[in-house]
């Protein structure tokens, strides 16, 4: 009988207290680990917008494929809380000055070629010479090398838009006679623009600068002969593969053009978004990889129907011609970047 008039004076006295808390106008809710602050929840709602713009006009086929590939994609896997929207090509900003205004902040996103920005990032123009897939680079440390020759400089790296199996560049040759010697090649007007000049170099031309924009007028007007270091997709777009009789088929380098990041911007993102455009990055590069081979295959189709014809070099000059464009390069780029450009080339050669 005690035990149950105690039990009843304790409930009575719960009772009054949930009465008077609820008469005072205060409610005690215990915060739970599971529930999210005010500033979570913004940050998970909150739309970011990102500008990227490229060193290229935006009907080049390379833009179109970074936006839908890469950026697109972003988009959609962010489920709209971040929208990186394109603001144009060198019209509205010129490529030289694109690699300061990423450091700066002034512009978030671009896809910039090496040469364009070296005087930011000291030795980013060897990444070129990789002989490993983007996978692969990351899978041995490679990558997150460039990365931190990157950040050093304030800028983010995040990956590689135009990845392929087989090499990239190639040389093209305005004339009636087809090159077979190493003399035939040394005897060319080259002109190329600065990712190929120490191959050109190495291969006994004295290289005539070109701006990538010019190699039509250049070869029109009969300045040049040949143009080195264009792939196939540059040299359809901008028209001047009719000009030409003949290209060496014994590509050299991967691709100059990086995707870059400011880094400041790339900081301030929140953790789940980074890891969600690194994803994205890393699931286009092997898109853009598996497709490559067929697109090369077509680009190939398209120069022959001009009239273009793809030569091969005898064994000897091949090896001599492939060597040489390698080798030229490594030795300016360890001679510029001491620094970096032995453990670069340690990285990214097998």
């Amino acid at each position: 009988m005690k035990s149950k008039k105690s039990f009843a004076a304790c409930l009575a006295a719960v009772f009054v207290s949930f009465i008077f808390a609820a008469c005072s106008g205060e409610q005690s809710v215990p915060p739970t680990e599971n529930t999210p602050s005010e500033d979570e929840s913004a940050s998970a709602t909150e739309v970011i917008t990102l500008n990227w713009v490229s060193f290229r006009a935006s009907n080049h086929q390379g833009v179109q494929s970074i936006q839908q590939v890469f950026f697109d994609k972003i988009n959609e896997r962010t489920n709209g809380r971040v929208v990186i929207e394109y603001k144009g090509g060198p019209e509205v900003m010129s490529p030289s000055d694109l690699g300061m205004a990423i450091k700066n902040g002034a512009v978030d996103v671009a896809d910039l070629y090496m040469g364009a920005y070296a005087s930011i990032v000291p030795g980013v123009g060897g990444c070129m010479l990789t002989q490993y897939t983007p996978m692969e680079e990351r899978e041995n440390g490679a990558y997150d090398f460039i990365a931190q020759m990157h950040e050093q400089n304030g800028i983010k790296y995040l990956g590689r838009p135009a990845p392929q199996e087989s090499n990239y560049f190639y040389t093209y040759i305005k004339g009636r006679k087809a090159p077979e010697t190493q003399s035939d090649i040394s005897a060319l007007r080259i002109g190329t623009a600065a990712g190929s000049k120490d191959a050109v170099a190495a291969w006994g031309v004295n290289p005539t600068n070109v701006a990538v924009a010019e190699n039509y007028e250049a070869l029109q007007s009969g300045i040049v002969d040949a143009i080195a270091g264009q792939p196939m997709e540059g040299a359809i777009s901008s028209g001047w593969d009719v000009m030409c009789n003949y290209v060496i088929d014994h590509p050299y380098y991967q691709s100059t053009t990086l995707l870059i990041m400011n880094l400041s911007k790339w900081n301030s993102l929140p953790e789940d978004i980074r890891d969600i455009i690194t994803e994205c990055v890393i699931e286009g590069e092997n898109e853009v990889m598996a497709s490559r081979d067929m697109k090369e295959a077509e680009y190939r189709k398209t120069i022959e129907g001009n009239g273009v014809e793809f030569i091969t070099l005898p064994p000897d000059v091949a090896d001599w011609y492939l060597t040489q464009a390698y080798e030229g390069s490594w030795a300016a780029e360890t001679m510029n970047y001491p620094d970096v450009a032995p453990r670069l080339r340690e990285m990214i050669t097998k």
